[in-house]
């Protein structure tokens, strides 16, 4: 009787690894095959470029500037050196938030998609925006 209950413990034993094996290996297949599909389907990731520069009405003053909900400069800019900002888009919906100051208004440009200069000029209590590409 005792040598029975052995063999079936044992057969037990066997099959619960075979099943553990048999769903490692489903597990692996099917995440190979999803990174090759990943890989595939990812675009060539070409980074795009622009560059800020703060013109009229902004030299001599303080500037804020965010993309998104990233801080990207915050502070004086300079009267004697052009202020050029550079960075890369991170992500695919931007907009571009300028301010001169916490208290004024917050002025909103939506960004292009290509590279290109942007030129900010600020004309009465209003600031605009000129792309170059």
């Amino acid at each position: 009787m005792s040598r029975r209950a052995q063999n079936s413990n044992k057969q037990f034993l066997y099959g619960t690894v075979a099943m553990g094996f048999a769903v490692l290996a489903v597990v692996f297949i099917f995440v190979s095959l999803s990174l090759k599909e990943l890989k595939e389907k990812a675009p060539n990731s070409t980074k795009t470029y622009y560059h800020i520069k703060l013109a009229e009405g902004f030299p001599g003053d303080s500037a804020v500037i965010y993309v998104a909900d990233s801080l990207l400069w915050n502070g004086p800019v300079s009267t004697t050196d052009s202020t050029v900002i550079r960075f890369t888009r991170f992500s695919d919906d931007h907009t571009i938030l300028i301010s001169h100051t916490v208290n004024s208004p917050v002025f909103f440009f939506p960004l292009p998609e290509k590279n290109s200069s942007l030129t900010f000029q600020e004309k009465g209590d209003s600031i605009y925006m000129t792309i170059d590409e």
